[in-house]
């Protein structure tokens, strides 16, 4: 039976200073998480969203690359 697959994801800046979190579940379990700074003259939310959206979705291809999932 297929599990479902989320990304929770979470950013935010403030003057100077931007970061982002983010968590990887299939089904119940938490695969994967990751989080960091945001990067660039004057970082804003969107930027940390992006940042954000990329890792998690760049750690869920890799997940799913290099293992039986499908």
């Amino acid at each position: 039976e297929a599990e479902a697959v989320w990304i929770s994801i979470d950013s935010g800046a403030v003057p100077g200073r931007g970061s982002y979190v983010w968590v990887l579940c299939i089904g119940r379990r938490i695969r994967a998480r990751g989080k960091g700074p945001t990067h660039g003259p004057n970082p804003r939310s969107f930027r940390a969203e992006g940042y954000c959206m990329v890792s998690g979705l760049l750690c869920l291809q890799l997940l799913l690359q290099h293992s039986k999932m499908r």
